[in-house]
């Protein structure tokens, strides 16, 4: 999500409520807890694949590789998080429009923080078709890839917030 601004950082909302996005003639979709449950639970899928993959490049860094077991399994697990990645992508962004209307944080018009927003995914999904390179440069990418899903995560408990209200 766009950036968050410091008051909405570490929200705790009640869950259950439904936010419905602001009508302003374009298109875009009502939120509900099924789309942000569908959301959150591909976050915790993502995390698990970017744990086993950084578990994996800790286990290059210590452990000799000479058959290169340990590359070819990262090089899956980087696959399979690719994947799961394109398919959150493709789920979040349908809605994204929506997403970003329903909590007035960050600054900049719809369109311009739904393109931000976009350019990001964009990045990660290329980032994660090269493998990250290196491991030290996996690692970062995974990192700022927690990170992304850790603020999308508090932007989804600000539209719980205000869907409560």
């Amino acid at each position: 999500m766009p950036p968050l601004s410091e008051p909405t950082r570490g929200v705790t909302c009640a869950s259950g409520g439904t936010a419905h996005a602001p009508r302003d003639g374009m298109a875009d979709v009502e939120l509900g807890p099924p789309v942000i449950a569908t959301l959150l639970a591909q976050h915790e899928e993502l995390r698990t694949l970017a744990d086993e993959c950084e578990r994996l490049c800790d286990r290059l860094g210590e452990e000799l590789d000479e058959d290169g077991t340990l590359a070819g399994r990262l090089a899956q697990g980087v696959g399979r998080l690719r994947i799961a990645f394109d398919a959150h992508r493709q789920e979040e962004e349908r809605v994204l429009r929506s997403l970003i209307m329903g909590a007035p944080v960050g600054s900049g018009s719809v369109e311009e923080r739904t393109a931000a927003h976009i350019r990001e995914h964009r990045h990660f999904g290329s980032s994660l078709e090269r493998g990250g390179g290196a491991a030290g440069g996996l690692r970062e990418v995974l990192q700022a890839l927690r990170q992304h899903l850790d603020e999308e995560d508090r932007y989804f408990a600000v539209l719980d917030c205000l869907s409560d209200a």
